[in-house]
């Protein structure tokens, strides 16, 4: 670690030093404008970016910097969650070098850089991944307290955070090893603890007769029914630009190994 947060402190001055070299965003001056009228949600967010940037404004004032700031520190936040994570998993130098290799990503300086809903999901990401990996690898029972605040509070940035509930669901469900947790009363009270978190958004979507969910919904269905093989291209293109063509391709083998292995153990 004392090797490690010397390099990302220095990827943090450099991103710093970016800062107000280009002019916000649409999207960030519409985020700030959420900021500026606090509610429990909002028609095509929920809350957390308008939280986040409220913080960051109201240290340093409506301004390029008030607003991006927070983004940088948040994101740097993130690669130690992001490393504590890997560290519960791997040795000390596999865990700072994959660290490394995140950090280094256009996914990660963008974040850095942009406050955007993403800017929140990804850190509450990692902080349920800490927290599971606590809490179901480590047998440290009190991590699943965080681990549901952490899941509402990834619904709470974007709602594409909700897929880490079901995500748990389905590991404890084909998990040879961890399906026994699903008798006793941890996941269930991490889950409703999420629900808890996410309540704000609930409460403002039944104020508003389900208007954010009934938007996101309908157009990320309409999405699908319109699938196009140049948009799975065009994703394959995007993902590859934000994360290096080398992790993407470690990713999808990763993905096909353990998918092989997961259906060779419930092989009879």
């Amino acid at each position: 670690m004392k090797r490690l947060l010397p390099l990302l402190g220095l990827f943090a001055l450099i991103r710093l030093g970016l800062i107000p070299l280009f002019e916000l965003f649409p999207q960030e001056a519409y985020y700030f404008f959420y900021s500026q009228n606090p509610s429990l949600s909002y028609f095509d967010h929920p809350p957390m970016v308008a939280l986040l940037i409220g913080l960051s404004t109201s240290l340093l004032g409506p301004s390029v910097w008030g607003i991006r700031l927070g983004a940088l520190v948040y994101t740097f936040l993130t690669q130690i969650l992001f490393y504590k994570t890997a560290r519960l998993l791997l040795d000390e130098r596999s865990s700072q070098r994959i660290t490394l290799i995140m950090a280094a990503t256009i996914m990660v300086s963008t974040l850095s850089l942009i406050s955007t809903p993403d800017v929140a999901l990804v850190l509450t990401w990692c902080g349920t991944l800490y927290a599971l990996v606590q809490a179901i690898f480590k047998d440290r029972k009190v991590f699943w307290i965080l681990a549901g605040i952490c899941m509402g509070l990834a619904f709470d940035s974007k709602y594409t955070g909700a897929a880490l509930q079901i995500g748990l669901l389905l590991f404890l469900v084909t998990s040879t090893t961890y399906w026994k947790l699903l008798l006793t009363p941890y996941p269930y009270l991490s889950l409703v603890l999420a629900q808890l978190v996410m309540a704000p958004v609930y409460i403002w979507n039944m104020q508003h007769e389900w208007a954010s969910f009934a938007f996101q919904s309908t157009t990320h269905t309409k999405s699908a029914l319109s699938f196009r093989p140049q948009y799975l291209l065009a994703l394959l293109a995007t993902q590859a630009a934000l994360v290096g063509p080398p992790l993407l391709v470690l990713f999808f083998r990763w993905i096909g190994a353990t998918t092989s292995q997961m259906v060779r153990s419930r092989r009879p």
